[in-house]
């Protein structure tokens, strides 16, 4: 069963690889360093999808004026089961949570 969980450091391997297969991938933002320092400031603005240990999907929170997600990439192995939603769901969670009534999907 898939569960959604923040993003830690030691994902970053197996969310880089997923990015990597959805063409999203921009070294420049998506290094480990940068995905660190964004959650240390909010540990709550990247999520993951994890399937028995493995990092399945990946989500980007921006919890800003203008609150967003992004960067909504799943495993092609584990598309079509419903984990994108699940990351979609718990990213609308989190915004409502911090007082947003809307949310932009880019």
């Amino acid at each position: 069963m898939v569960q959604i969980r923040n993003y830690q450091p030691t994902d970053f391997s197996q969310v880089k690889e997923i990015l990597q297969q959805g063409g999203l991938f921009y070294e420049q933002i998506d290094n480990a360093n940068a995905l660190e320092r964004k959650v240390k400031q909010a540990p709550d603005t990247i999520i993951v999808a994890v399937d028995d240990g493995r990092v399945v999907g990946t989500e980007v929170i921006v919890p800003d004026f203008f609150p967003f997600l992004f960067r909504l990439a799943v495993h092609p192995d584990f598309r079509k089961r419903g984990v994108g939603r699940q990351l979609i769901q718990r990213g609308e969670e989190i915004l409502k949570a911090r007082g947003h009534d809307h949310v932009n999907i880019l």
